[in-house]
């Protein structure tokens, strides 16, 4: 499963609520309200008509988008096909697989695990699965350190996949298989000690949660995160998707394995963009569903915070949802990829705007392109006016030291990188760093540690 987000960020986000009173005459109230109400019709038929074009040029089958303020849906839409053989058209009801959109909804389970009592964010996994274990260079026993807030945010140090069903391996398993091979891993980081995005992760907080609900986890969501917002066609459970006949085709050569492989709580949801347009709403909402809190908000802040913010940072990630910078104020985004599909949520809560975008195809490149371009133009157009493109930070970037070549140079090879791949690091007029594509060198900030600015942005 693929990810894409913001990145990091090092201050917490500040609700910004703006309370409007209009005094005056019933009918004149109505009238300046229907009078200011933005018109994003010309933003509809600008990419009503540019979308199928975009997806010929690059072989997309079918597409979906949603887009939402907090109080309505403000469009929805579905192009092209479902199927391999064009016979059924993608409507707003038809199913995509999410991929690792889908860990949001795991970290709202836990939440609302935690806000009844069954769980804590800050309690030892340990205390959860007496027999759990996992390798680790830096510790002994790093199950006795590991906690869900952790395991949600990935900075548990665990490795991207586990050994038993994951994005390579073939065999089909089951869940329970694949959540006990995790203790065949070895720990990436220290931990605590920093970012390293994990599937793995993600997968054994869904399975903590299924255990101290004594319930399967797909049902456990279902009951309590997806019905009550509404939800009702949305499923993590794989043996309802193979039913029914709203699922859309995913278009690879492994999308049949999509069903198959049991990372659920990492990757496992299907959802509609009717469906997912509610669950932006939700989030915009605070937690509230027609004035009803799903989640308590105080809790619900705490999904959207970066833990242990480093110095300087201007993007991260919180429980399950990337956070960043973005037209002058805080962007809340994921995205997930694989088996066929590729998908995308994004809302701005100060300017109460939110896209959903989801497509059977697994290859092409404006998944976050496309999403952006149109939620920008409906940000634009709500605001009358062009927000500016970047926050000014907040805190100073962290110090730069000065790292020896020597030094540099030893650190020069091949790296294994969080999603799986890998990352060269090269050494090039006395420094080391990356081509991407043209040479960016480490800005060192300790004698072992350092980050590659890619944008500008540490």
């Amino acid at each position: 499963m693929e990810l894409s987000i913001s990145g990091r960020h090092s201050w917490s986000i500040t609700w910004l609520v703006v309370l409007a009173i209009l005094f005056g005459a019933p009918g004149a109230g109505q009238a300046q309200n229907k009078a200011a109400s933005p018109d994003y019709s010309p933003i509809i038929s600008d990419f009503r008509a540019s979308i199928p074009k975009l997806m010929r040029e690059q072989k997309v089958p079918g597409l979906a988008v949603v887009v939402v303020d907090n109080k309505a849906t403000l469009w929805l839409e579905g192009f092209g096909y479902k199927d391999d053989n064009r016979k059924i058209a993608v409507t707003p009801d038809t199913l995509f697989s999410v991929q690792s959109m889908s860990k949001n909804f795991t970290a709202a389970a836990v939440l609302v695990a935690v806000q009844d009592g069954l769980l804590d964010l800050d309690t030892p996994i340990k205390q959860y699965l007496p027999g759990f274990t996992v390798n680790s260079r830096f510790d002994a026993h790093p199950e006795e350190k590991i906690t869900l807030r952790l395991l949600l945010s990935h900075r548990a140090g665990f490795t991207h996949e586990a050994p038993v069903g994951n994005n390579y391996d073939r065999d089909s398993r089951s869940f329970e298989q694949h959540i006990r091979s995790i203790s065949q891993t070895w720990l990436r980081f220290p931990v605590g000690q920093r970012y390293s995005y994990s599937n793995l992760g993600v997968d054994l907080a869904g399975y903590i949660l299924q255990v101290r609900s004594g319930m399967p986890f797909q049902l456990y969501v279902k009951e309590k995160v997806l019905d009550p917002i509404g939800m009702t066609s949305s499923s993590f459970d794989m043996e309802y998707i193979r039913r029914s006949t709203q699922r859309a085709d995913g278009h690879s050569e492994l999308a049949h394995e999509a069903l198959e492989i049991p990372m659920i709580p990492a990757g496992g949801l299907y959802t509609n963009a009717r469906e997912l347009g509610q669950y932006v709403q939700f989030h915009l909402n605070g937690g509230k569903v027609n004035g009803r809190p799903i989640i308590k908000e105080q809790l619900l802040r705490q999904m959207y915070q970066i833990p242990s913010p480093l110095p300087g940072q201007t993007n991260g990630y919180g429980f399950g949802i990337g956070i960043g910078p973005s037209h002058g104020t805080i962007c809340l985004d994921h995205g997930g990829g694989g088996f066929g599909f590729l998908s995308k949520m994004i809302w701005y809560p100060e300017f109460g705007l939110g896209i959903g975008m989801l497509t059977n195809s697994s290859k092409h490149n404006f998944q976050n392109e496309l999403p952006n371009q149109i939620l920008d133009r409906f940000i634009a157009t709500k605001l009358g006016r062009v927000p500016p493109e970047k926050t000014n930070r907040v805190d100073s970037a962290p110090k730069a030291v000065e790292v020896s070549p020597a030094r540099q140079a030893v650190l020069a090879g091949q790296y294994l990188y969080n999603g799986g791949g890998y990352m060269f690091m090269v050494f090039n007029q006395d420094k080391l760093g990356v081509e991407a594509p043209n040479f960016v060198p480490v800005v060192w900030t300790s004698q072992d540690e350092g980050y590659i600015p890619l944008d500008g942005v540490p």
